[in-house]
């Protein structure tokens, strides 16, 4: 099976194992075909579809972990309309495969029936496993909620009449990390003993409230919701990310601004979620109006890219930022738009970050311009470094995936209901979750405050800020 050279995810498997994979190892596991399994019955619902589209559809791009999948998916079901990029009314399961070959570069090894097992590796969608398999990642997710871990879930139910995609989404970038963090612990063996340890117990996420394996349901998707003028800024890995989120949305209108100067490349399609290996090449802002073509969104595609000005025809003041180094982010928020949410991930490490009206901290503030002579006063860490300008090479697509689906749904939270008093809000705006090594909980969630020393805080700033909102 052929695969992009050079590989981001097998730079990151040299960083975090320390070198570089055992060739023979890497050609063992992709030997050994992944089940997925999906609950009998989901299939016949968008809630189920979506989860088995969105977990194929990142398992497939471990182009160098993965070499084969299985699929255990009811006989009977049809793909229903606007679901994760499959098309509709094929029969599901062999779309699912038939979807899982055109993201590869070759086809891939991909098949719509399951053996007897028992597998080495299984991801188990909405309910038990019913073929054997020596390791089980369960997942699930219904409107807010996501759950991932050893056992399987009590059932979760859609609530509202109106279809809400966030937990699924987040379910299912979720439970490819944990199968990912079991091909690592493979890998690993013999050189970091008790590195990617499984989850111990099944940990369930509300994303409305990020709260942590106490769930509480949140407000139902209104009938008719506006997402008002938004732009996308950056159409790689996060915001194809955040696109294809948005693509599932129903009964939602508004205008999305789609910002991008650059084409697919092979090395994209580990981690770009909107394209197959036909695309490449493709101008980015295409492949993400083409996700979005059956939604109710109306899209501007601007081959372009924000910098010191706003590139030309767009109008949006907030913007969903995709960026990929700290530069461009101080660049979008010195344009002072009125609300930004923000993603960027460091090798296994995802943040996410919503900043409105510029209460709180701002984007520079979390991205300060780096110091020849060290920190500047009052800088504040990023991780387990000081944000640098450029981000690492090395990345691996689920971790970006999580990130752009966060990005919309703190967006959409924003429209559900105006004023926030739960994170990610004006005191706690930061989300941070190493795929590989934690786990979402309450240290996930960050408390910031406004550097001292950032242009948001200088006078000026605060007059041209005042001057927008009226004051």
């Amino acid at each position: 099976m052929s695969r992009p050279e050079p590989s981001r995810q097998r730079l990151l498997a040299a960083e975090v194992l320390g070198s570089d994979p055992a060739s023979e190892r890497l050609v063992a596991l992709r030997g050994e075909p992944l089940l997925v399994a999906l609950a009998p019955g989901l299939g016949w619902t968008r809630r189920g579809q979506l989860l088995a589209a969105s977990a194929v559809n990142l398992l497939a791009r471990l182009f160098d972990f993965v070499g084969a999948i299985d699929l255990d998916v009811d006989d009977g079901p049809h793909v229903l309309p606007r679901v994760g990029g499959l098309r509709p009314g094929r029969p599901l399961a062999q779309e699912l495969a038939h979807f899982a070959r055109s993201l590869r570069p070759g086809g891939g090894d991909v098949r719509p029936v399951a053996k007897r097992g028992p597998y080495e590796r299984a991801l188990s969608l909405g309910g038990a496993c019913r073929v054997p398999a020596r390791e089980v990642v369960h997942a699930d997710g219904a409107e807010w909620l996501a759950g991932v871990g050893p056992e399987p879930l009590p059932e979760l139910a859609p609530r509202g009449p109106i279809f809400n995609p966030f937990g699924p989404l987040v379910a299912a970038a979720w439970g490819t990390s944990e199968i990912a963090r079991s091909l690592f612990r493979s890998l690993s063996v013999g050189r970091r003993p008790g590195a990617f340890a499984p989850l111990e117990k099944t940990r369930t996420w509300d994303l409305w409230r990020h709260g942590f394996d106490e769930p509480a349901p949140g407000p139902p998707f209104a009938r008719e919701l506006s997402l008002g003028d938004v732009g996308v800024a950056g159409l790689g890995a996060l915001g194809s990310a955040a696109v294809f989120a948005l693509a599932q949305l129903t009964r939602v209108s508004g205008t999305l601004e789609l910002v991008d100067d650059d084409r697919l490349s092979p090395t994209n399609l580990e981690r770009v979620l909107v394209a197959g290996a036909a695309d490449v090449g493709c101008p980015k802002v295409e492949l993400a109006r083409r996700a979005l073509r059956a939604t109710r969104l109306r899209t501007l595609a601007i081959r372009g890219r924000y910098g010191p000005g706003v590139p030309r025809r767009a109008r949006a003041s907030t913007i969903l930022v995709g960026v990929d180094s700290g530069a461009a982010r101080r660049a979008i928020v010195r344009l002072l738009p009125e609300a930004i949410y923000n993603g960027g991930t460091q090798a296994t490490e995802a943040l996410v970050s919503r900043h409105v009206r510029f209460q709180g901290a701002c984007l520079e503030c979390l991205y300060p311009k780096p110091f020849a002579r060290g920190p500047a006063p009052g800088a504040q860490a990023c991780g387990r470094a000081t944000v640098a300008p450029e981000l690492p090479v090395a990345t691996i697509g689920f971790v970006s995936a999580l990130c752009g689906f966060l990005m919309a749904c703190e967006l959409v939270k924003d429209r559900l209901r105006a004023e926030r008093d739960q994170p990610l809000d004006d005191a706690r705006p930061v989300l941070r979750l190493d795929l590989l090594a934690g786990a979402p909980g309450p240290e996930s969630v960050e408390a910031y405050s406004p550097r001292r020393n950032c242009f948001c805080r200088e006078p000026e700033t605060q007059r041209r800020i005042d001057a927008l909102r009226g004051g």
